[in-house]
Order: C-alpha cells, then sequence, then structure tokens
C-alpha cells in the first residue's frame, strides 16, 4: 500500500511534456525550378509554426535565386540568395511571419519515477540561420524586377516602346525652272501624321514657258499656272537631317499665250491666248537639316506632269472672226526648290 501511494505522488508531481501544435503553411509557389520547389516545400513543411499565407515567385537570376513573395496583407518580400536551401530557410520564416526557425525548448529533466513516461514526438530539426542578404544591385535585376515592377508579374517581356512621333512642318520657298521665265513660289503644309507617313497640301504659283504645236503650226507657249494638290510624304529621319519623298494629286488652273506661227504657204504668225482648269500630278524629293528645334532649311527637285488641251484662240487687232485654235500642252516640268520649314 506504502508503494502504490509513493508511485501515485511521483506521478502527479512529474510535469507532462508539452506537445507542440502545427498546423500547415499556406504557401504558393506560383513559380520555380522544379529542383527548387523540392528543397522549398521540404522546408516549408518542416516549418512548426506558420501564420502567414504567401504567394511565392522563383527566378534564376545572376547570383543565385531571386525571391518574391506576397503575403495575405498585401506586403511584398523579396532577396536574392544563393541557392535552395537558403530559399526554403528565408520562405519558412516569411510563413512563420519573419521569425527564423528555432530548436525547441527541452523541459527541464524530472525526478525520475518508478515507471516513466512515454517520450514526446521528435520535434523537426532547427533551421540554421542565415544572414540576410544584401540588397540587390541594379544591374542584376531583369525587366520584371526593376524598381516600381513590385506588385506586377515577375516574368513576361518588357513594354514595348513607342515609335518616335514625326513632326508637323509648314514650308515656304523659291521655285526656279531651267529659263529665266520659269519659277515661282511654293507653301507645303502637314494636315496630320502616322508613324513616319505625313499627309498634308501644297500649293504653288509659278510661270513657264514650253514649246508647242498644234493645227500644223507651233510657237512658245508662256503659262501661269496655279497649283492645289493633296500630298503624302514619307519621312525619314537622319540625326538633324530629313529626307521627304513626296507624290501629290490635285487641279491646276492655267492660262497659256504665246506667237504662233503657221507653217502652211505663205507663213504667218498669231498671238493666241486660252486658259482652263486641269487635273495635275505632282513628285518631289527634299533634303532638310534642321536648325535648333523649330526651324530647318529643305530644298531639292519638284516634277510635274501637265497634259493639257487648251481651246485657244486668235488674238487679232482686226474686225474679221478669230479662228478657233487647239493647242496641246504634254509635258513633264522640273525646277529646284528651296526654301525653310516651320515644326508645327
Amino acid at each position: 500500500m506504502r508503494n502504490a501511494l509513493a508511485l501515485a505522488i511521483v506521478l502527479a508531481s512529474t510535469p507532462v511534456a508539452a506537445q507542440p501544435v502545427t498546423r500547415p503553411c499556406a504557401v504558393t509557389i506560383a513559380r520555380a525550378p522544379d529542383d527548387v520547389r523540392i528543397v522549398v516545400d521540404a522546408w516549408i513543411a518542416a516549418e512548426p509554426s506558420c501564420s502567414t499565407a504567401l504567394e511565392v515567385r522563383i527566378v534564376p537570376t545572376e547570383g543565385g535565386l531571386y525571391l518574391l513573395a506576397r503575403d495575405e496583407h498585401g506586403r511584398v518580400r523579396e532577396r536574392i540568395v544563393p541557392d535552395a536551401q537558403s530559399a526554403g530557410v528565408l520562405i519558412a520564416s516569411w510563413a512563420a511571419d519573419d521569425v527564423i526557425v528555432a530548436p525547441p525548448v527541452t523541459p527541464a529533466p524530472a525526478p525520475e519515477p518508478a515507471i516513466a513516461p512515454a517520450p514526446p514526438p521528435e520535434a523537426p530539426p532547427a533551421a540554421p540561420a542565415v544572414a540576410p542578404p544584401a540588397p540587390m544591385a541594379p544591374s542584376m535585376m531583369g525587366p520584371s524586377m526593376a524598381p516600381g515592377a513590385l506588385g506586377g508579374p515577375v516574368d513576361g517581356p518588357p513594354a514595348p516602346s513607342l515609335p518616335k512621333r514625326i513632326s508637323k512642318w509648314i514650308s515656304v520657298g523659291a521655285l526656279v525652272g531651267d529659263s529665266g521665265a520659269s519659277g515661282g513660289a511654293r507653301l507645303e503644309l502637314d494636315i496630320f501624321t502616322r508613324g513616319k507617313w505625313s499627309f498634308g497640301l501644297a500649293g504653288s504659283v509659278s510661270n513657264a514657258r514650253t514649246w508647242v504645236y498644234a493645227n500644223g503650226s507651233g510657237g512658245e507657249l508662256m503659262t501661269s499656272d496655279k497649283k492645289l494638290t493633296a500630298t503624302v510624304t514619307r519621312n525619314m529621319q537622319y540625326g538633324r537631317f530629313q529626307l521627304r519623298a513626296s507624290a501629290g494629286l490635285g487641279l491646276v488652273y492655267s492660262e497659256a499665250g504665246g506667237l504662233m506661227t503657221s507653217y502652211a504657204v505663205g507663213a504667218s504668225s498669231d498671238i493666241i491666248e486660252g486658259d482652263d482648269v486641269f487635273s495635275v500630278a505632282d513628285a518631289s524629293l527634299l533634303l532638310g537639316i534642321e536648325l535648333g528645334k523649330s526651324w530647318a532649311i529643305t530644298g531639292g527637285p519638284v516634277l510635274t506632269i501637265y497634259d493639257q488641251v487648251f481651246d485657244a484662240h486668235s488674238v487679232q487687232m482686226t474686225w474679221e472672226p478669230t479662228p478657233a485654235m487647239t493647242v496641246s500642252r504634254q509635258t513633264v516640268e522640273v525646277m529646284g526648290y528651296m526654301g525653310l520649314r516651320y515644326r508645327l
């Protein structure tokens, strides 16, 4: 009886070892190499006290592995670690709310009873202490790791850069032909641009001298042309140098006059004149040099294609009726252009 009572007293005074309370870690590994994922999963499974849910991405980079974790409160953690073991230790500590796993506390040994209690379950091994890695240098960051990219996707190509917008210009200058009687002025205006293309208007006033033949007669025809065309331009930029290749279609109002000589027997000369509105096509290739931010000089050839038929009449100081005459002007006119341009 005495032995049974002593045994009961010893058992009552023996402290019972506390059993650790564990719960699985709510860690989702959204991206990681397979061999790294296995190591990290083992460390997470061995973590005894998880208190924070995490979404983790692990990306190989220069110097080791780049870790990016977002917790359930929207906080973001990122590090570069040298290997998979270090990654597992650090992610497990983040899941435990930044508490590094420490060895379990062993209770003080109790007086050995007559009948020893069952040993407590073996605690998981303590994680080795890891020094926090150095901050990531900007040169080690990929396109998805740059500062300010936190909260966005880790992987994926960088955002494409937008193409440089072509400026709109207005230009005015002089036209010079191959003779002293040929020349004029030209105005160009860009209305809108798209990529390297611009669309606008071009207007000019010019005089020209052309040799024509009609109804057995021939002579020199002087014309005055007022032209307006809609243009499309391809723009090319080389530093401060510009190259613009343009083509246009439109209308021209032409006035013609000149001295026509008949080649029949008893040749005679008549002064004729006529005017009308015709369709016209032109093209230009202009080289420009920018002078600062707003101005540029430009120059190059301007080509115009005329296909005109005038219903001309003789101008005679006589009371006799003047006969009608058809005069054809079919020519390709080339003039040189030089002017100033202003950026709109």
